[in-house]
């Protein structure tokens, strides 16, 4: 049927040691912000690596069986099926070229909370946009998030913060609803370890 997402090859369900999941495409994105909201353990490999002769581009997702419980293989399983991706059981760890599977090079995926500013000044368009791409095309939660709150907002509650296009009509822009109050709040949360994402 038009639209409908064609399933991702899954090979190798009694895989010993994880399952890959190449990167560089939407399909991978979909499976990690599922993976993600199913709580699975998950890491992304930085950079590109061969294993068992084959290769790997950076930003496969890498998924290690002695660190999730349950049964992990009918749960990629399924997710393959749903979102397109390509899922690889790998029964050993033996990297020929590239990062191996416990370096600092692949980094645990932990879920982020995400809000996004809404009301002025951001465009009309701009944050139902981005939270239709993160909510619908991905799967994503996001939390909208008044932007004039984000003066006084606790943003420890979040891990990424999103300021949608600025509208170009009217309210003088996000320098004139946050003032320095909400400048310096986002700030410190950055200077924290908070992640600021602009758009435009």
């Amino acid at each position: 049927a038009p639209g409908e997402i064609p399933p991702g090859e899954f090979t190798n369900a009694g895989a010993g040691v994880a399952w890959l999941v190449p990167g560089g495409s939407r399909a991978t994105a979909k499976l990690m912000a599922a993976a993600l909201r199913h709580g699975l353990y998950l890491q992304s490999s930085e950079e590109a690596f061969v294993h068992d002769q084959r290769s790997f581009p950076s930003g496969t997702l890498i998924f290690p069986s002695a660190r999730n419980d349950g049964d992990i293989a009918s749960v990629l399983e399924q997710l393959a099926r749903e979102t397109g991706a390509d899922v690889v059981g790998v029964d050993g760890s033996w990297i020929t070229s590239g990062p191996d599977f416990g370096s600092n090079k692949t980094p645990r995926i932990v879920a982020p909370r995400v809000a996004i500013a809404w009301d002025a000044p951001t465009d009309v368009y701009s944050p139902g946009a981005v939270r239709f791409v993160l909510e619908r095309q991905f799967g994503y939660p996001v939390v909208p998030i008044r932007t004039r709150t984000l003066k006084t907002a606790d943003l420890n509650r979040f891990d990424v913060v999103i300021l949608p296009d600025e509208s170009r009509w009217g309210s003088g822009g996000y320098a004139d609803v946050l003032g320095s109050a909400g400048k310096d709040n986002l700030a410190d949360w950055v200077s924290d370890g908070g992640v600021l994402v602009t758009l435009a």
